[in-house]
């Protein structure tokens, strides 16, 4: 890893690949490689980067994200 945005890029969901990091002069930045429209729009879909299609689906049954999260939007795995 090159850096901390570099390190979130590989989180399993992009919804989830967001940090907030302290400056040394006291502001919040904000890393978000994909943006933080799956975040606001309660979009889950996976990070191709890191999960592969098995592991997302397994990932959706066994955290229960459409019993935990039921006004997320879940987007099918697909294949990249």
């Amino acid at each position: 890893m090159t850096s901390s945005a570099d390190a979130v890029a590989t989180w399993p969901e992009t919804s989830t690949a967001v940090a907030l990091r302290l400056t040394v002069d006291g502001r919040l930045l904000i890393e978000a490689p994909f943006g933080l429209n799956d975040l606001l729009g309660l979009v889950h879909r996976r990070n191709p980067r890191r999960v592969s299609v098995d592991e997302y689906e397994r990932r959706l049954r066994t955290k229960r994200i459409a019993e935990r999260w039921p006004r997320a939007m879940i987007l099918p795995a697909r294949t990249d």
